[in-house]
């Protein structure tokens, strides 16, 4: 009944017929300033959608780990997200570009359609002028993964000679909102803190920030960017398509959204000025691969007594399966649920292609061979392998065995 009705709206609404009042779209999309403001910038344009494609679109709003558990279960169609989680998700997730978000209103080719970050510290912070003062102070970021958030500006701090992961005294990941990181910086909690581009100028548009309460740090002008700015500008977001989407139904999606005017109410609602082209992201691989060369430095290749040790390890986790399978044989095979009360859970976070890493490295794989095993880049395996680390809050790759071993990942199971 409640379909039917659904179904009556539509029609009502747009005039036309849905075909068959089909299986609805799901449009997810990375919510960086919170649930509630991508509702109201991005249900324009699922409503655009509807009306281009006669057909039903679902807005999700999403944070970054949301997305990837939706992409897991099977539950998105279209996603809209950085370039940074595009491209990191595109190597686990089959995904097909149909367009970049052109942000400017303008036409104008001198205007750049890209964003960045901005690093930036209380204004009355006489001890902190430049990026060397940051050293042994404290960071605001959203997340180790977040692209505007985080990963921009710790490429920026690297070239700069800084090390995320040794020179500060802490890094605090506060999530979405990134609003929470600029209020953390100002009220004091952290010392210094990084946004995307824009999130600055939309908060003292609220009225909920006062520029004079900040100091932008490692200033860049660039003609045409209006936004304060402290790292190299990268590709605006990216809108895709997963595999559960047909090739016809893409071509429409990308038509449409390409086909979009600077006056239409998606793009005034949303305040951006339509949609290109999927753009090059090869600057966003290469700041990437800079995170993950830096990520974890303990990522060497086991030595020759950790090779034996990880050996046993895994020869005692084996012994372990198998009275485990000899004492519960009613559990042998029941099939994998919900977690249930005083199960492991550690795991639970780690994505498909985590999961993967994961195991090979129990079976002792170097990355070269993960990479060619997983049919992905060297780098690719120690931008994975530092996020499992960095989830199990593993220090060493022996702890990590560990773990992966007390959780029933490893060895028991048949290699691939």
């Amino acid at each position: 009944m409640g379909r039917r009705v659904a179904c009556i709206v539509f029609l009502f609404l747009f005039g036309f017929a849905l075909p068959a009042c089909a299986k609805p779209l799901t449009f997810g999309v990375l919510a960086h300033r919170g649930e509630n403001n991508a509702r109201s910038r991005w249900q324009a344009t699922a409503t655009y959608l509807i009306e281009q494609l006669r057909q039903e679109v679902r807005l999700v709003p999403l944070t970054l780990e949301g997305m990837q558990a939706a992409l897991a279960a099977g539950r998105l169609d279209f996603l809209l997200t950085n370039p940074g989680h595009y491209v990191a998700t595109a190597a686990e997730f089959p995904l097909s570009p149909l367009a970049t978000l052109q942000r400017n209103r303008s036409e104008g080719e001198d205007r750049p359609n890209k964003f960045g970050s901005v690093i930036f510290t209380r204004a009355d912070r006489d001890d902190i002028h430049a990026l060397g003062d940051l050293k042994g102070k404290t960071f605001g970021a959203v997340a180790p993964d977040a692209f505007g958030g985080y990963q921009i500006a710790a490429d920026t701090l690297m070239y700069n000679g800084l090390n995320p992961e040794q020179d500060f005294q802490a890094i605090n990941f506060l999530g979405f909102p990134q609003d929470k990181i600029v209020r953390a910086v100002v009220d004091g909690d952290v010392d210094f803190g990084t946004v995307r581009t824009g999130i600055i100028e939309a908060m003292v548009a609220e009225d909920r920030l006062r520029m004079n309460q900040i100091k932008v740090l490692n200033p860049h002008i660039i003609d045409g960017f209006d936004y304060q700015l402290s790292t190299d500008l990268f590709p605006e977001w990216t809108f895709a398509a997963t595999t559960q989407v047909s090739p016809e139904l893409k071509r429409k999606a990308a038509i449409a959204l390409l086909s979009m005017s600077p006056g239409d109410p998606a793009a005034l609602a949303g305040n951006y000025g339509g949609w290109n082209t999927p753009m090059n992201d090869k600057d966003v691989r290469s700041v990437l691969d800079t995170i993950a060369g830096h990520a974890a430095p303990q990522m060497q290749q086991p030595s020759a007594n950790l090779t034996v040790w990880l050996t046993l390890a895994a020869l005692t986790g084996f012994i372990a399966f198998l009275l485990g399978r000899i004492r519960r044989p009613r559990l042998a095979h029941a099939p994998r649920g919900p977690a249930m009360a005083g199960e492991d859970t550690r795991l639970a976070a780690l994505t498909r292609r985590e999961h993967q890493v994961l195991d090979l490295i129990v079976r002792g794989r170097t990355n070269k061979e993960m990479a060619r095993q997983l049919g992905i880049s060297p780098k690719t395996v120690e931008f994975h392998r530092g996020h499992v680390m960095k989830k199990l809050k593993a220090d060493t790759v022996a702890d990590l065995v560990r773990i992966a071993l007390e959780c029933g990942q490893g060895l028991p199971h048949k290699q691939t």
